[in-house]
């Protein structure tokens, strides 16, 4: 009995054991069907496929009802921005090189921004005195000699500066007013510190010495092309001053120092569109020359 009872339940476990593991596949199958996404579109290549129309929802939510509205989204566009200003530039440039190389040079030279106020006329009160003066002295010069212009400016210092004194002296003995004008200026000292003088004197020490060495260089022509150089601007120097005088070009320099920058600050459109026009009509001469004239241009070449 208990062996017959033994084979039968040999028999029937594997049958149940297999409906329940079968069960539990299917379930588990089911289960990732429903939880497994659906894959995206692709093409033979392998590659996912993006829809052109795409749409985002977005869900509002009210008190009353729920709403679902379906927003494109819009492409974006990206556009490069030109800057005008950098094309008018790179044109005028190739219409002439050396302008607008020269004024880049000067625009990267360092300027105080005191003497920079003072040439652009920002206080024309201060920039008017300093460029009266200026011209005064340079047009006195030009008439009288350099000791007598010395000698009459000084002879001025002194004289104001006594009257004023004897004008604050006469005041306090009336009114019994005391200024301290003169007391002020005569604590201040105007002593230069050692350390400002020694570096001051190792400065000119070595410029002055580098300067000796370069001009012996230039006279023993030891480099042909910067004896050449010197030769030539030393030749144009000489031409120049046969022409002007020395306090003429100073008052030249003085004036156009004064206005030139003001006048180009103000007209700075007008004056490189001028010579933009020169220089492409002076180009434009020269290539009608050059094609006129075949000789001269194998030369060039």
């Amino acid at each position: 009995m208990s062996d017959y009872h033994e084979e039968n339940s040999t028999e029937e476990v594997p049958e149940e054991v297999e409906k329940y593991a079968q069960e539990a596949v299917n379930h588990f199958q089911q289960e990732l069907s429903n939880e497994q996404p659906s894959a995206p579109p692709a093409d033979d290549n392998g590659f996912i496929v993006v829809p052109q129309d795409v749409t985002t929802t977005t869900t509002t939510t009210t008190t009353d009802e729920t709403k679902v509205v379906e927003e494109p989204v819009k492409p974006v566009v990206v556009t490069k921005k030109t800057d005008t200003k950098s094309e008018q530039s790179c044109s005028g440039f190739k219409a002439c090189p050396y302008y607008f190389l020269g004024i880049n040079c000067l625009s990267k030279v360092q300027i105080p921004p005191k003497v920079k106020d003072l040439v652009l006329w920002e206080n024309p009160k201060v920039s008017g005195a300093v460029l009266g003066s200026s011209l005064v002295l340079l047009l006195s010069l030009a008439t009288f000699t350099l000791l007598s212009v010395a000698s009459t400016l000084l002879l001025l210092a002194l004289a104001a500066v006594g009257v004023y004194r004897f004008y604050l002296s006469l005041l306090f003995r009336i009114k019994g007013t005391y200024d301290d004008t003169f007391d002020k200026l005569s604590s201040f000292d105007l002593s230069l510190p050692k350390d400002k003088v020694q570096e001051l004197a190792r400065l000119l020490d070595t410029d002055i010495n580098k300067l000796a060495n370069q001009f012996k260089s230039i006279v023993l022509w030891d480099n042909l092309a910067t004896s050449s150089i010197a030769f030539f601007v030393t030749y144009l120097v000489y031409c120049v001053g046969s022409w002007f005088n020395t306090i003429t070009l100073l008052v030249l320099a003085i004036v156009a120092v004064f206005s030139l920058p003001k006048v180009y600050q103000i007209y700075r459109v007008q004056i490189d569109q001028t010579i933009q026009q020169a220089t492409a009509f002076a180009h434009k001469t020269a290539d009608d020359l050059m094609a006129k004239l075949p000789f001269l241009k194998k030369k060039v070449q």
